[in-house]
């Protein structure tokens, strides 16, 4: 065993290097939000330029997710095949070459496929990163470094809400592309310099073609796993599909905000999970069971959502902090459970592209139905009608047997 990894006053020490692991995975993890979320600050400059309505605005966000639908069993596959370094820069380098391309593009469909691109990599690093801490950290201690990851998607959407509007003014609007590129490129370069696996892993550490396909037929038979996708596919739709996707081009229409003010005011929401996030982490750690905290959070979401499209004033932003209360604990509560409720016997990797298809679904139809639903009917009664999901997604955790 690694001599870092000792037995201590009844728990388990975590290797030093563990953390540089976190820290290079969650670099190449950001770029991937970092490139997802390149639409909501430049949505509107993006429909003029493209003569495209907001559905198919729309669509360039789901697009991310129709990928990541596609090939989440095929990530879990390729992740159990060649392994975590491998699968995290063929991310990365999806990621790189999506970007690249939607810079050189020069009309909506080319646009269109190069975020196809983008989203096989936001498939791939959506394994990665979990699985890379359920491999170095031990289980006691998983909750706060699965809490930090849990800050992957706030963290990349912060970055480039308050990027892209001050890089669009200054460069134009595919200057936010080239410039998240090069932003790609270097976390990619630092991945593949100092990533490396424990020197042993029982859940990732496989040779090259040692995949076996019992193992993604028992995780496609586990029922917990499933109903815990559909749960995240639930969150996923509202806060990703929803309020991250359209919240932007909402305040911009609707109360006159500028590009650079509603991208900052989303924002807002992200800066307080970056908090929240690693601080369930560390509660889970210290009182060993998420289950009452992602409940909890699910009802409270659920009230939450009607206040988006109906509050004016101060209330915004108030709204904003909130949603980051409670938006922190669901990623990471479901991220620390996986491991657990998969055992020893089923690799972590498959039950994450399990929980990966419900999330790509929840990010799909959000943006879609959404959009269509506020062109009908209106942003209040659109972001109203998100309160069911939300129940749902309490309902099917409530089904599940984590403790």
């Amino acid at each position: 065993m690694d001599p870092a990894v000792s037995q201590a006053k009844g728990s388990i020490s975590i290797p030093g290097y563990a953390w540089v692991i976190l820290v290079v995975t969650l670099l190449i993890g950001v770029c991937a939000p970092f490139n997802q979320f390149k639409i909501p600050p430049v949505m509107p400059v993006l429909m003029e330029y493209f003569s495209i309505d907001l559905t198919s605005a729309g669509l360039l966000m789901s697009i991310f997710a129709i990928t990541g639908l596609i090939f989440a069993l095929p990530s879990g596959i390729l992740l159990q095949r060649f392994g975590l370094k491998m699968t995290g820069l063929t991310a990365g380098l999806c990621l790189l070459a999506g970007s690249l391309l939607g810079a050189i593009s020069n009309n909506y469909s080319l646009l269109l496929f190069s975020r196809f691109v983008e989203g096989i990599g936001m498939a791939l690093i959506g394994l990665v990163g979990p699985a890379a801490i359920a491999a170095w950290f031990p289980s006691e201690n998983r909750g706060l470094p699965m809490g930090i990851w849990a800050t992957w998607v706030s963290l990349g959407s912060l970055l480039i809400y308050n990027a892209a509007p001050v890089v669009e003014t200054s460069g134009g609007l595919f200057a936010v592309w080239w410039m998240s590129s090069l932003v790609t490129g270097a976390a990619a370069f630092l991945f593949a310099i100092f990533f490396r696996l424990p020197p042993e892993s029982v859940d990732v550490k496989k040779t090259p073609g040692s995949f076996d396909l019992a193992l993604l037929k028992k995780g496609l038979q586990h029922k917990d796993i499933w109903r815990l996708a559909l749960a995240f596919g639930c969150f996923n739709y509202a806060i990703i599909g929803v309020i991250a996707t359209y919240y932007p081009t909402f305040l911009k229409t609707i109360h006159g905000f500028t590009l650079t003010e509603a991208s900052q005011m989303t924002s807002i929401k992200m800066i307080v999970v970056i908090i929240t996030a690693p601080l369930i982490g560390w509660i889970i750690d210290k009182v060993g069971s998420p289950r009452r905290i992602i409940l909890w959070s699910f009802v409270a979401l659920a009230g939450f959502m009607a206040l988006p499209f109906t509050v004016t004033g101060w209330m915004i932003p108030v709204t904003m902090v909130l949603q980051g209360i409670l938006a922190g604990a669901i990623p990471t509560c479901i991220f620390t459970v996986i491991p657990s409720l998969t055992g020893k016997s089923l690799p972590a990797g498959i039950g994450l592209a399990v929980v990966l298809i419900g999330q790509n679904l929840g990010q799909l139809l959000g943006p879609v139905l959404f959009g269509a639903m506020a062109q009908s009917m209106g942003w209040m009664t659109a972001g109203l009608l998100t309160i069911p999901v939300l129940i749902l997604g309490y309902i099917e955790i409530n089904r599940t047997s984590m403790k």
